[in-house]
């Protein structure tokens, strides 16, 4: 009997935990509908209030109101993601005796939810407002990896911070009426208004005296690689620069387009990248100055003056600013200053008179073949003017726009002759080798750099045998390990091979973007041992884009080798360079604008 009691004990224990398991699954489900219905609630009164905060604004702002707000909704979207709540925030912070413009908004007071603005030329003009500074200082040095965050952009970011929430009180207290917000700091006026007329018609659109070809002085009528594009551009920028005399005194600037490419001392106070990323986007900003109908100029102040190591050539073109533009460009309310290409491109079409760019980008030849050829795969970059497109690809034309652009300064020029004629270089007679050791470190171990180093110098051999060896690098242990292989017997066949290097201490050019000041001609060896690599004729280089541009301003851009560098993935030993034998036949190869002619190395410059 306690066997038959003890079974439906069982049974019932069974129904039980069954019974529960159903209560907790009807359970889960309904905490799920719950959960959806809220979701769904919470959209759809976000929907409702930014249907009320559209009315509110539609029904109480002015027609100028509108236009500002339109303007400052554009700005802070795409790449500028920005929630109004948080500019409002900062323009509670903005004296009113500032503003140059007295342009006005009425903004709800909606609570709205922020998302972090991250970029880069807010950031910038942010940390750097209101902090200018023109006391020059001597052999200022910045660290490579970038700045840590200042105590005065903590403050900075607090102040904002208690803006905001005063905000919030403010909203509060007034029952959610409207309030008036001064939008002078986030508009602008629009003084210098795109022509709506074809790129043809207004750059033909000049005196005849200006369109009249040249082919005895002027570089781009002598020059058989430019496109005609550019032709019209550098013609129509010579007779804008014939115009200014005194129309730019006072405001008259305004009804200019400009686009100006700076790194200034006492705006620019991150930095400004190295001097190949500096200058190397001039092609594709020189498009973009062209479709937009802008004057196109470069200043530098940081760490000192552009013409200091280049100027523009005599018949080629010039980029020089003002001196009134220059005092205009000081004052950093004047205009805008922008870093990113989506931000550049989007003020250069608009009608704001004074656009500053302070861009840098590893892939210039892609951005600048996008624009001319309009295609979107970076596989298309190797077009070239063999091709069936009528113009040349960025690789093909840059070192002719390089000699429009600039020649060396007299101090530059003299040391680079100088160097030649020390290391026994004839120009397009030799090989360069430059190999980046010390990339975004400040230091390596010996052998690993050893290694590369051996590699570099290999690779020197295996692009041209048999003629001697420039070779530079930013790392003094290499330079040194580099001198060692010359007279040395390498290869089977060996054979001996001759390395040269302009620094024998060995001391490495100061790097730009590492220095906000010092003595002029420490950064004369950047310059020096830029051109030294292109003359060479053929290129073998590392990462960075340092080697590279070399090879893109001596312009025979299919004589190169890139090294295996330090952190590239190697799946095989065979990515190393071998070295050549006695056997190898030498390339006869040259440059396609530096000495090919009985003419100077270099063009004079321009007065």
């Amino acid at each position: 009997m306690t066997g038959r009691e003890h079974r439906p004990r069982k049974k019932r224990s069974a129904t039980t935990a069954a019974a529960n398991a159903a209560v907790d699954r009807k359970w889960k489900i309904l905490m799920a509908l719950s959960f959806a219905i809220f979701a769904y609630l919470v959209l759809i009164t976000q929907v409702l209030e930014v249907s009320t905060h559209s009315d509110r604004y539609d029904n109480n702002a002015s027609k100028n109101d509108r236009d500002s707000f339109l303007k400052l909704q554009q700005e802070y979207s795409g790449s500028r993601r920005r929630n109004i709540t948080a500019i409002i925030a900062e323009l509670a912070d903005v004296p009113d005796d500032k503003a140059k413009a007295t342009k006005t908004a009425v903004v709800s007071n909606t609570d709205t939810s922020t998302k972090k603005y991250s970029d880069d030329n807010g950031q910038e003009d942010k940390n750097v407002r209101g902090n200018n500074n023109n006391t020059e200082q001597e052999e200022v040095y910045i660290p490579r990896k970038g700045q840590q965050v200042t105590s005065k952009q903590k403050a900075l970011k607090k102040k904002r911070r208690e803006a905001k929430r005063q905000q919030k009180l403010m909203a509060n207290n007034n029952n959610n009426d409207n309030v008036t917000i001064d939008m002078s700091k986030w508009t602008y006026e629009e003084t210098a208004i795109k022509p709506n007329i074809s790129n043809d018609e207004y750059y033909r659109n000049i005196p005849l005296e200006f369109l009249t070809t040249d082919d005895t002085y002027y570089l781009w009528d002598k020059d058989k690689i430019v496109p005609e594009w550019m032709k019209d551009y550098f013609r129509w920028h010579r007779y804008k620069r014939s115009t200014w005399g005194d129309l730019l005194q006072n405001e008259n600037w305004k009804q200019e387009r400009w686009l100006i490419m700076q790194c200034l001392l006492v705006q620019d106070k991150r930095k400004c990248g190295g001097t190949a990323d500096r200058l190397k986007p001039i092609p594709a900003l020189l498009k973009k100055a062209y479709d937009t109908k802008r004057i196109l100029l470069i200043r530098w102040t940081r760490p000192t003056m552009l013409e200091e190591f280049l100027i523009p050539p005599e018949g080629g073109f010039d980029w020089r600013v003002p001196l009134i533009m220059a005092d205009v460009m000081e004052d950093d309310s004047n205009g805008k200053r922008l870093v990113t290409k989506a931000t550049i491109a989007a003020y250069a079409e608009g009608g704001m008179a004074l656009v500053k760019c302070r861009w840098q980008t590893t892939t210039p030849s892609f951005i600048y073949d996008s624009e001319i050829f309009g295609f979107q795969d970076a596989s298309n970059k190797t077009l070239n003017i063999t091709d069936t497109s009528s113009e040349p690809n960025f690789e093909t034309v840059f070192a002719h726009v390089w000699k429009i652009f600039f020649t060396p300064s007299p101090p530059v020029a003299s040391k680079i002759q100088s160097k030649l004629d020390a290391m026994d270089l004839q120009p397009n007679h030799y090989v360069a080798s430059h190999f980046r050791a010390l990339y975004g470190v400040a230091e390596r171990p010996e052998k690993e750099i050893e290694q590369y180093t051996a590699n570099a110098v290999a690779c020197a051999t295996q692009i041209r045998p048999n003629v001697p060896i420039f070779f530079a690098s930013d790392s003094a242990h290499a330079t040194e390990r580099a001198l060692q292989y010359n007279n040395e017997e390498v290869g089977s066949p060996s054979h001996h091979i001759r390395v040269v290097t302009s620094i024998p201490n060995p001391n490495p050019p100061w790097h730009l973007d590492s220095y906000v000041s010092g003595p002029t001609e420490k950064f004369y060896d950047t310059f020096i041992d830029l051109y030294l690599l292109a003359l060479g004729g053929c290129v073998t280089y590392s990462n960075g884009g340092y080697g590279h541009w070399g090879l893109l301003i001596g312009g025979n851009v299919d004589c190169n080798i890139r090294q295996l560098f330090i952190g590239r993935k190697s799946n095989s030993k065979k990515d190393f360079c071998k070295w050549s034998s006695s056997d190898s036949k030498t390339k006869e190869v040259a440059t396609t604008v530096y000495g090919n002619d009985s003419g100077p190395l270099f063009l004079p410059p321009m007065k």
